[in-house]
């Protein structure tokens, strides 16, 4: 046994620095986990306290300091002939005692300062730990210099080198830090670098040391929400500072982003970092969960003003009716109508929260799928007639209000997305389709554009009902797809051939018609998903094939009309 090694200190005579080393070695040699060990570090203690004691009795007998053991390694009969030759020697008693032989006298009361003295340093950490709890329960806010220096002193003490103690302080403070997330935020870097949170593996951790590196993980999140130009950037700074007066705050909710913003930070549209939600203000969160729970206003209502206009033009134009009305009365009526519009969506929201509360059959749920391919059909039967676009247009109408209570909105990431996939056909469409639609007769120029309005809407709403339609059909993906719009493109030509006078505008009509149809069909199987290459294939060269034979009968259309070539008649002027 090397005494001085397992003490952990150089050969020394000082009883005082034997004393702290077997202290400090205590600390982490516990004698029900490791008899073997406690009884060496016992006897090289002893054996350095004789050392000590009789310093110049070790010099005389073997000139050095006890420092490594030597282990002799003798046979059987080595060691028998070594002990007959040790028997007959002669025992001679020496004329004073080299080394202390009896037991350490004073080994009980140093073993008690010793206790005496860890008890001290426990009783000095508990004090410790107290008073970072109650620095972080409150009721007082703590500045962030007192916390760091009370957790300093934590991490200072001795008696950490006991490695149990070590564990259970290590855990109390991944409690504390978990339980008063955000006060803790001034000291929670610190003791996880200390305590080695950061380079922890996510599943070997305890729920509070697991809780502890969810908010660090938050912490680089919100570092990205308050640089300037990200989308979330002002649903944070609306979640985490006080609300103020509500006119100013509800003004504020209808800028762009903000309210889909603040339903993805607080977890309504999907799973969120659970540590974003401690920085959050409890009045704004109140105020907004109260607003996004119950119909509201919202910014994207607004855009029944311009369509409602539009729809008023064409409606004008195909009944023979001037526009905005012939008269005070009528023009005021026409641009009320057209300013009140948004409060049909926002009707059909309170309808739609009603329409929830209950079970409904399957036919009230998915029956508005039907309705609005009536209305399409209805669109290639129209004949030129007044009266049949304006039952057209209360027959969209209905279909519209039944599609927006039973079927509601979509979420705005799902908005976005098909206004990303379907973009090319809207700006096809009032790019060439104007020019062509001009030559189309004036009620089916309206029709074109209610299906168009409607078409939108329906790209706006939820279109899961219409895949889970076409889901029960076996490979309606890419096997069902095309022939169905195959289908919608034959049944939209043969009516638009008895309907709509004109050879080449009976191309264009059901062209249009088509490629409206076709949309949506794309939309929906695209949402239902993909399962392979070659439906993806098979659905893109599906969109590619409505965009480009739209664009030959617009060409078609345009390109065949007869051009009047005659100059016009000379003017003459009156002779004075």
């Amino acid at each position: 046994m090397n005494v001085w090694a397992t003490l952990g200190i150089a050969a020394t005579t000082d009883r005082a620095v034997i004393r702290r080393a077997y202290a400090k070695a205590l600390r982490v040699t516990n004698p029900e986990d490791d008899a073997e060990g406690f009884k060496q570090l016992r006897a090289a203690y002893e054996l350095a306290l004789a050392y000590a004691d009789n310093a110049a009795a070790w010099d005389d007998a073997d000139g050095d300091a006890p420092e490594a053991a030597v282990q002799i390694v003798l046979s059987e009969a080595a060691l028998a002939e070594l002990i007959e030759d040790a028997e007959s020697v002669p025992l001679a008693t020496p004329a004073a005692p080299r080394f202390r032989s009896e037991a350490v006298d004073d080994a009980a009361p140093e073993l008690a300062d010793l206790r005496a003295e860890r008890d001290a340093e426990i009783a000095r950490l508990n004090d410790l730990l107290g008073t970072l709890a109650q620095a972080l329960h409150g009721p007082w806010n703590a500045d962030e210099a007192s916390l760091r220096e009370t957790l300093a002193a934590i991490l200072a003490q001795p008696v950490l080198g006991e490695i149990a103690l070590y564990a259970d302080v290590e855990q109390v403070i991944a409690g504390m830090l978990a339980a008063t997330i955000p006060r803790s935020d001034a000291i929670m870097f610190e003791a996880a670098r200390a305590f080695g949170w950061v380079a922890a593996r996510p599943g070997a951790v305890s729920p509070a040391v697991a809780a502890v590196l969810a908010r660090l993980d938050a912490w680089r999140l919100i570092e990205t929400f308050q640089r300037a130009g990200h989308p979330l950037r002002r649903a944070w700074r609306s979640l985490t500072r006080p609300p103020g007066p509500y006119w100013r705050w509800r003004i504020a909710a209808l800028r762009p982003g903000v309210e889909a913003g603040v339903a993805t930070l607080l977890g309504i549209d999907g799973p969120v970092a659970p540590g974003l939600s401690y920085s959050f203000q409890a009045a704004s969160v109140a105020r907004w969960r109260a607003l996004l729970d119950r119909p509201h206003w919202t910014r994207s209502m607004a855009a029944a003003i311009p369509l409602i206009a539009l729809l008023s033009i064409f409606l004008s134009d195909a009944l023979g009716l001037p526009w905005p009305g012939d008269g005070p009365v009528a023009r005021w009526g026409t641009f009320a109508v057209i300013l009140l519009s948004p409060v049909a969506p926002f009707a059909a929201r309170v309808a739609r929260a009603r329409f929830l509360r209950r079970d409904h059959p399957v036919w009230l749920t998915q029956g508005w799928i039907g309705a609005l391919a009536t209305v399409l059909l209805g669109a290639m039967l129209l004949p030129a007639s007044p009266l049949a676009l304006l039952v057209l247009t209360v027959a969209s109408a209905l279909a519209w209000g039944w599609m927006a209570i039973a079927a509601g909105q979509a979420l705005r990431a799902e908005r976005i997305a098909r206004l990303r996939t379907s973009w090319l056909p809207i700006l096809l469409c009032a790019l060439f389709g104007g020019a062509a639609a001009t030559l189309l007769h004036p009620v089916h120029r309206g029709a074109l554009a209610l299906m168009l309005a409607l078409g939108a809407t329906l790209m706006a709403a939820p279109l899961a009902p219409i895949a889970d339609l076409l889901a029960r059909l076996p490979h309606w993906r890419a096997g069902f797809a095309v022939p169905l719009v195959l289908a919608i493109a034959g049944m939209a030509y043969g009516c638009a051939c008895f309907s709509v006078a004109g050879e080449d505008t009976r191309l264009f009509y059901a062209a249009t018609l088509t490629l409206i149809a076709g949309s949506i069909v794309v939309a929906a199987a695209q949402i239902g998903g993909v399962r392979g290459n070659r439906e993806y294939l098979a659905l893109r060269l599906l969109r590619v094939g409505l965009i480009g034979a739209f664009l030959f009968t617009t060409i078609i259309s345009i390109g065949d009309q007869p051009s009047d070539t005659s100059s016009p008649p000379p003017v003459t002027l009156p002779m004075t």
